[in-house]
């Protein structure tokens, strides 16, 4: 399955070639997460990540990877690669997605989401199921930026999620960020801290990423256009908190 996700994302950056090359946008980047775990070590999270979609004149496919090293008591490698494929219009999307994640044990993860957006916010929501080998993750995520100019802007986001299958746990997160991008520049800055509280270990998370971004004009502009459907990675995100 994760041969054919990575297929599929690829076959998404070459889907249209030539003059349809405008509608293509994306992004590839860099993060770094710093995660403070109550009564256990803190552990840096150094990643890669990247994305592209592709506007089939309202429908939209999307596919998008991420790559990270957990330093702690000893390296953790986490991956994910997911596809999206939804309908997408200048006030709202729906789309469904399917993906695969790899954190000590491997996952199927499949969901939907949706975006809504006014003239200086945007909303994203999306709830997911992931199956690792009998544990069942079933995740809710739901998140709003405010954008004061078109290349700033300051979010807030919730989640809940639980896991089913050699015990039972839940947890709740909430948090806090913004986005900065560059007049006339490819380059956006993100930044942020979340408070994740579990039934077993809380946990704080700051996180700063940089982004290059390719077939948009602005913060703003990419969150509306770009690749900006998050169901899969937030799910990602969502299924860490079992183990």
């Amino acid at each position: 399955m994760k041969k054919f996700l990575l297929g599929a994302a690829a076959a998404v950056a070459i889907a249209a070639p030539g003059a349809a090359l405008a509608q293509t946008t994306g992004e590839v980047g860099v993060h770094y997460n710093n995660i403070d775990l109550q009564n256990g070590p803190d552990m840096d999270v150094w990643g890669l990540n990247a994305a592209v979609a592709h506007d089939f004149g309202g429908f939209t496919v999307q596919g998008d990877a991420s790559s990270s090293r957990y330093d702690a008591s000893s390296d953790i490698g986490i991956g994910n690669v997911s596809i999206a494929a939804g309908v997408r219009n200048d006030a709202y999307a729906v789309y469904g997605f399917v993906g695969h994640s790899s954190f000590g044990s491997d996952s199927a993860n499949i969901g939907f989401g949706g975006q809504y957006h006014l003239d200086r916010l945007s909303f994203n929501g999306s709830v997911g199921v992931a199956d690792f080998d009998g544990i069942d993750v079933r995740a809710a995520n739901i998140d709003g930026t405010y954008y004061f100019t078109d290349n700033f802007g300051v979010l807030a986001e919730v989640g809940y999620g639980e896991a089913r299958g050699g015990g039972e746990t839940e947890w709740t997160s909430a948090g806090v960020g913004g986005i900065y991008r560059f007049n006339q520049s490819p380059l956006t800055f993100d930044f942020g801290y979340r408070r994740t509280e579990h039934d077993v270990r809380d946990s704080d998370l700051l996180r700063v990423g940089a982004t290059i971004a390719f077939g948009t004009t602005s913060a703003r502009d990419a969150a509306r256009n770009g690749p900006s459907f998050n169901g899969g990675r937030r799910l990602a995100e969502q299924t860490i908190n079992v183990f």
